[in-house]
């Protein structure tokens, strides 16, 4: 069984949840017998890529930079995908985004898709091509002979958006990625604050991260020792930069890019990890806290609570309030620091990419 996956997600992301659904996929899928895998990838600077084997890529013009390089770089491997389905012999075809490219080239070959959220629908005014996408995942979803669903909550979203049949869905959750290998690295990160809640991934508008910022500023103001740590998302944006100078939190507040085995760590020595998105197809970076044992507070809507079940302290995400008190109540409690822990380690057994491995190659069995 010869599996083709496509090119847009690595092309699209450095380091983000969906590239880190497929690098898991493919190579945890590597390991079975009678599967083999092809990716139709030229250029690339995902951070996970490594974890697919045999698979040599180039950085595309390093160290230069230019306006339009993105897109050329895409441009490209389009190009480089659109060859590869035409020319390779392959049984199946699991694109990695929706863009509909590759509709006219893959004829009656079958087709999977994974859909992770439906927030285009959702939210659309948080996305200005959110139409676009919307569109396209519409067609590659008509076209796909099964869909995967990463919840019980986006398969719901499927069916009462775009009217799919829910016989058509498959729900497979995702993996944790810091598995425990990580859980007792000793990483040397001189600078990480002895007392801090601790944030994780990009900070766009439904991410909800100004509103957090703004409901546990007093905490930060209160106690002087407690601080902020943001990891990924890029550099503080002028208008967080603002709200925290204007704060006196310039010095509490920190934004970092790290490696695996430091995420772990930063999450293992936080007080909490806090979630406060406004939607989510399933909520990876809640698997990685409970991995690590870091206890969680996060939103109350979406996929959170499929996810994070009785292993979190849940709030409003749009009451600054709610938000605020449920950080507290962790931060300056270790009772319910410890009992969080406990839970978030037997929730995170019923999650692995091993088992999110396993059920896709029954769903592409069955079409072959």
């Amino acid at each position: 069984m010869k599996i083709l996956y496509d090119h847009q997600i690595f092309t699209m992301q450095q380091e983000g949840g969906i590239s880190r659904y497929f690098s898991e996929l493919i190579s945890e899928l590597s390991e079975f017998e009678n599967i083999e895998i092809q990716t139709s990838i030229k250029y690339s600077e995902n951070r996970y890529l490594s974890n697919i084997e045999n698979k040599e890529l180039s950085s595309f013009l390093p160290k230069r930079y230019f306006k339009g390089k993105v897109k050329l770089q895409s441009f490209l491997n389009r190009y480089s995908s659109k060859q590869t389905i035409v020319n390779s012999t392959f049984d199946l075809f699991h694109p990695t985004f929706y863009d509909t490219y590759f509709l006219s080239k893959i004829g009656e070959k079958p087709m999977v898709v994974t859909v992770h959220d439906m927030i285009h629908e959702r939210l659309p005014h948080y996305f200005s091509n959110g139409s676009k996408i919307s569109d396209h995942k519409r067609e590659v979803i008509e076209r796909a002979d099964k869909i995967i669903a990463i919840s019980k909550h986006t398969k719901d979203d499927l069916i009462d958006l775009f009217g799919v049949n829910e016989q058509k869905i498959d729900v497979i959750y995702q993996g944790s990625s810091l598995i425990d290998e990580y859980r007792d690295t000793n990483v040397d990160l001189e600078w990480l604050p002895k007392k801090y809640i601790l944030f994780v991934g990009i900070r766009s508008a439904y991410k909800n991260f100004q509103k957090f910022l703004e409901s546990v500023s007093p905490l930060l103001v209160k106690d002087e020792d407690l601080h902020l740590v943001c990891v990924g998302g890029g550099k503080f944006q002028k208008s967080e930069q603002s709200f925290l100078a204007s704060h006196e939190l310039e010095e509490k507040a920190i934004q970092i890019s790290c490696t695996d085995s430091e995420l772990a760590h930063i999450y293992k020595n936080a007080r909490c990890f806090v979630f406060p998105t406004l939607y989510e197809g399933f909520g990876l970076p809640i698997l990685e806290a409970f991995a690590a044992n870091c206890p969680v507070v996060c939103s109350k809507c979406a996929s959170l609570p499929e996810v994070a079940g009785d292993a979190a302290i849940y709030f409003d995400p749009k009451s600054e309030k709610e938000i605020r008190e449920a950080v507290r109540k962790v931060v300056y409690d270790d009772d319910l620091r410890k009992d969080l822990i406990q839970k978030g380690v037997e929730r995170t057994e019923k999650f692995s990419w091993r088992e999110t491995a396993r059920q896709t190659k029954e769903v592409y069995e069955s079409l072959l």
